[in-house]
């Protein structure tokens, strides 16, 4: 029975959380789609590809498991083939993770004013788990049996090793630059620190299954422990740029709230006095003998909520592409990444 908690037990409970936390990724998605119409063409074609891999993804892990648990139930010898399903699995979760990684990289290219040589070390360990990745699901067509995909095992450490060092350097860079734009006015900082606390999750939760499927693969190769892992990953990324994407409307309605004028404005108007006839008398006798005009100031002050002078970076990255010019006219209602 050991086989069979070890590989069909952990691989069942890795495919039944990938596909709840896939159904959270379809919610995230149609939310996305209803609240945010006015940003870029590409943020939406990205979304929309994300949405759809990692559909066909828990498709993927669901034939996989009904494969093992149903078609091949009892057969022991099924469990030590690959099928394509599963093999095809693993190369969706690398390119999601890819697509994934590549929207925070644009997000850190903005906020640290292009800072070249931090995007291109990003980009080349964003890369190089890509090509691995596609490498490595080649490789398990090949091999196709459990046994020989020690052979990879370089493969999967450079591709996870990546992928974990990518999520650092993201979370580490989103965090030093969401500080350095901090301006000393209290909801814009909030909002700053709230930010810096949604990095930091997405950063340690995706990170932390890359580190568990590496671990499980080398130590326990023969068991499905780092399968299930890697089931999760993929529905996780997915989740982490969704989360960060549909966030903005509740933060800025959170944090900056309603939008008011920032200036004091006098209006000096002259004073015409009542209507009644005893004023007007008394007007005219003021006219044939002139003494100080008389005024009438009129105080009107408005007030706005002080979004600070943070970097433009902070504006541009942290609203929908369609509300930058509305944070300034008072019509803003939307931020985050």
């Amino acid at each position: 029975m050991g086989q069979w908690d070890d590989r069909l037990g952990a691989g069942f409970i890795g495919m039944i959380f990938s596909i709840f936390v896939s159904g959270i990724t379809a919610v995230q998605s149609f939310i996305y789609f209803q609240n945010y119409p006015g940003d870029r063409w590409s943020t939406k074609t990205l979304v929309g590809f994300v949405w759809f891999f990692d559909a066909f993804h828990a498709a993927m892990t669901s034939h996989c498991m009904y494969h093992f648990l149903v078609t091949n139930w009892t057969n022991a010898d099924a469990l030590k083939t690959s099928v394509w399903s599963l093999d095809l699995a693993v190369g969706l979760t690398v390119l999601n993770t890819f697509l994934v990684q590549s929207f925070f990289l644009t997000r850190v290219w903005r906020l640290s004013g292009k800072n070249y040589y931090l995007c291109t070390i990003l980009a080349i360990l964003i890369i190089v788990p890509f090509g691995f990745g596609l490498a490595n699901t080649a490789e398990a067509f090949i091999l196709e049996f459990f046994s020989r995909f020690a052979s990879i095992t370089w493969v999967v450490c450079i591709k996870l090793g990546c992928i974990v060092a990518a999520d650092f350097l993201i979370t580490a860079s989103l965090c030093y630059y969401l500080r350095t734009s901090k301006t000393g006015f209290k909801r814009t900082d909030s909002l700053i620190d709230t930010l810096l606390v949604y990095a930091i999750q997405r950063g340690i939760l995706t990170s932390m299954f890359a580190v568990l499927d590496l671990a499980f693969f080398v130590a326990l190769p023969g068991k499905w422990y780092w399968l299930a892992c890697n089931f999760l990953m993929n529905h996780l990324y997915s989740n982490s740029m969704l989360a960060m994407l549909n966030s903005r409307k509740y933060l800025l309605e959170r944090n900056v709230g309603g939008t008011e004028a920032n200036t004091d404005s006098f209006n000096m108007k002259p004073y015409r006095g009542p209507k009644s006839s005893h004023f007007r008398r008394d007007l005219r006798s003021r006219t044939s003998n002139p003494g100080p005009p008389l005024v009438r100031v009129q105080i009107e002050t408005e007030t706005r909520q002080d979004y600070g002078d943070s970097d433009e970076t902070i504006k541009r990255d942290y609203l929908p592409e369609h509300s930058s010019k509305s944070l300034e006219d008072g019509s803003a209602h939307s931020i985050g990444y």
